[in-house]
């Protein structure tokens, strides 16, 4: 709701070259949260691996501190 208030306020001001700029922008930072997005499941899945990584490794230790 709080963007579509947005949108329309940069809208009211689109009639002039500041107005365009301003749309620009914010065209350009909806991109930018998009795209950041799209790139946390990738992070998290990179978090998820480098965790199970460490996990193995330290059941791997622990079986040699055993033997």
């Amino acid at each position: 709701m709080r963007a579509e208030k947005e949108d329309q306020m940069i809208l009211k001001g689109s009639n002039d070259a500041v107005g365009r700029i301003d749309t620009s922008i914010a065209i350009l930072q909806k991109m930018a949260v998009a795209e950041r997005k799209e790139a946390e499941p990738t992070t998290q899945h990179r978090n998820e691996v480098g965790l199970a990584v460490r996990q193995a490794t330290i059941v791997i230790l622990a079986g040699s501190c055993r033997q």
